[in-house]
């Protein structure tokens, strides 16, 4: 096999490679994001996620100054319970152990 044949098979490669990073590289600067994307004004938090049978859950969400518990399908989501989130809470979250699905969920409910 020649210089030349090995050429012909390297630069073939070399072109697509760099179509495809050129063509990623353009997609990453001109696609719309969202105005809302990284912003404290909006910002949606998962607490925590608790799987009650096969690909049911329960998630614990916060979403600006609410608490929402959602019950989460493989072809729904569900708003099962809504609460105000409080500082206390706030306090109660920023702890390096995560507290439990439900011991997250009583404190909510004796604060009612």
């Amino acid at each position: 096999m020649l210089f030349f044949d090995i050429l012909k098979m390297i630069f073939p490669l070399l072109v697509i490679t760099a179509l495809l990073g050129g063509a990623l590289w353009f997609v990453k600067k001109y696609t719309a994001r969202s105005k809302y994307a990284g912003s404290k004004e909006f910002s949606v938090k998962v607490i925590n996620t608790q799987m009650i049978f096969p690909k049911r859950f329960i998630s614990l969400v916060k979403v600006k100054d609410k608490l929402l518990v959602l019950g989460i399908t493989d072809h729904s989501i569900n708003l099962l319970k809504e609460f105000d989130f409080t500082e206390e809470l706030d306090e109660d979250f920023g702890t390096t152990d995560n507290p439990g699905f439900l011991e997250i969920l009583k404190r909510n409910i004796k604060l009612r």
